[in-house]
């Protein structure tokens, strides 16, 4: 979890473990009220996909969907983007060896982007180099377990610019605290932490940035 203090006193709310159904009930709920979706995770527990999410009073443009097959998913992606539409989120949730994916979409310019969501370990390291030497840093990281092995979604955006980067994965947890700590004490604020499991273990994967 990540909270941050709500200097404009945004009006927000959140919910998790929702399954589909309820999920999109609260949708509808929100999105009625004038709220926007802001985030949204998916997440199996048991034979069942769950979701947590954040909406936020706001009258930005978004479009999302859940429960997507990674064709529908695909299909999804590329009509929204070469229609202008930015990805904010794509998370995965794999339950029984399917993969069922959640995305949000936005207006915001984010300028040239790449994204992914079926990385291993070595491949989301390969990308990311190959990202950043392109000028594009983390817009999106997100982890799953697929078949038994870890898997990353992630976007990397060429917006905003950021004056300082950095990014760590496979870290335990003592070395997620002590780069956590490090990180904040130099000035960075934390974007995104995620957990997964990889051979037994319990690993994380976080980026911050300036």
């Amino acid at each position: 979890m990540i909270f941050r203090t709500n200097d404009r006193a945004i009006a927000w709310v959140t919910h998790h473990n929702m399954t589909g159904t309820t999920y999109q009930q609260h949708f509808d709920k929100y999105r009625d009220r004038g709220f926007a979706l802001d985030h949204v995770d998916s997440y199996g527990v048991g034979n069942e996909v769950r979701y947590a999410a954040i909406w936020t009073k706001s009258s930005d443009a978004f479009i999302a969907y859940h429960g997507k097959t990674p064709a529908d998913h695909q299909a999804e992606f590329n009509s929204l983007t070469s229609k202008g539409w930015t990805p904010k989120v794509i998370s995965v949730a794999s339950v029984q060896g399917k993969r069922f994916y959640t995305a949000l979409y936005t207006k915001q310019a984010i300028g040239n982007f790449e994204a992914r969501s079926f990385l291993t370990p070595l491949e989301y390291q390969t990308k990311f180099d190959q990202n950043t030497a392109n000028g594009r840093y983390l817009h999106y990281l997100n982890s799953y377990v697929h078949d038994g092995k870890p898997r990353f979604a992630a976007i990397w955006a060429e917006k905003p610019k950021v004056s300082g980067f950095k990014a760590r994965h496979g870290l335990t947890s003592n070395q997620f605290q002590s780069n956590w700590e490090d990180a904040l004490n130099a000035g960075f604020s934390t974007r995104a932490i995620t957990g997964y499991e990889d051979a037994g273990n319990v690993r994380f994967a976080a980026y911050w940035t300036k």
